[in-house]
Parts: structure tokens; C-alpha cells; sequence
């Protein structure tokens, strides 16, 4: 087994990251991934079995940036609804960064069963700072409000309008 060096991987994904970002994503191979390193594709193999994976490798990244951001909302908001659209525009920048993905997110490519497991996922992870921000703010007052709340402003994320077009129902739901 080959010695992983986490500089190295970092340096992997910033390439891949550039090459997603000029629009190259599709085009993208591994090899051009190592020229770009000035490493062997063997190497870049070593850290990220596929192209897939390596995308997706930064893909996480930008989620756990806009996990932070959603965390960072939470502790500085001073009402509830500030705090939701906080969430809402940590939500929108990943959308749009990635829209790509977001575009093709309810489209061909993939299954309903997988399409419904992503749902899913998401929604998980969008949920767990919705609770802690209603429960800051001692608004949970039903076990499901946060799941609502969430794919709420998932929906409100994917579109033009941001937060605006969800306010007043989530006002609604929280009064």
C-alpha cells in the first residue's frame, strides 16, 4: 500500500477543483489531474480510485464549508428568521457553485431510488443546523418541524428568489 500524503491529496483536488470551475469537469481526465501536480496518474489513482471520486472529493469540501457557514449563522443570529435565511444563502452559494449537479438534480442520469436517497441525505444534513437553531431559539415545538423547515429552504435555495420566496410560510410555521 503506497504512502498517502495529505499535501498531495490537497493539492489533487485543488487541481480538480480548477479544472470543474473553468468549465472542464465534463473533459476532465486524471491524467491531465497529475500533469497539472506534476505526478504520475498512478499517484493520483493511489488517492481517488476514479474521476467520480475525485469530483465528489470536491464537492465535500464546498459542503463543509457551507456546513460552517449554517454553523456560523446559527450562533450570530439574533432571531430565528435571520438565522433561517442565514442557512437559506449558505444553501444558495452551494447551489449555485455546484449547479451543475443542482441543475441535473431532479433529472436524467439517475434512478428514483438513488435520486431519493440523495434527497434524503441532504435533507439530513441540512436538518441537523435547522434543529439547532429552533431549539436555540425554543421553536421546536413539533419533532418534524426542522425536516419541514429544511426541505423548505432547500427549495428556497434553488431558486432565483433565495429566501424571500419561502418567508412567509416559514414565518407561518413558526408562529
Amino acid at each position: 500500500m503506497p504512502k498517502l500524503i495529505p499535501e498531495l491529496q490537497e493539492k489533487f483536488i485543488a487541481a480538480a477543483r480548477r479544472r470543474i470551475f473553468d468549465g472542464e469537469s465534463g473533459k476532465m481526465t486524471i491524467r491531465q489531474i497529475a500533469a497539472d501536480c506534476g505526478t504520475a496518474a498512478g499517484t493520483v489513482y493511489n488517492y481517488f480510485p476514479s474521476k467520480q471520486l475525485l469530483i465528489a472529493a470536491v464537492i465535500q469540501e464546498d459542503w463543509d464549508r457551507c456546513i460552517q457557514q449554517m454553523d456560523i449563522h446559527i450562533e450570530t443570529a439574533q432571531t430565528a428568521m435571520e438565522g433561517l435565511q442565514g442557512i437559506c444563502a449558505a444553501l444558495r452559494i452551494f447551489t449555485i457553485q455546484h449547479s451543475l449537479f443542482w441543475d441535473h438534480y431532479g433529472g436524467s442520469g439517475i434512478t428514483r431510488g438513488k435520486l431519493t436517497s440523495y434527497h434524503h441525505q441532504v435533507i439530513n444534513q441540512i436538518e441537523l443546523p435547522v434543529r439547532a437553531l429552533l431549539e436555540r431559539f425554543d421553536l421546536l415545538f413539533d419533532p418534524c418541524l426542522s425536516m419541514v423547515v429544511a426541505e423548505i429552504l432547500l427549495l428556497a435555495a434553488r431558486s432565483d428568489h433565495g429566501f424571500s420566496l419561502v418567508k412567509p410560510a416559514v414565518n407561518k410555521l413558526l408562529s
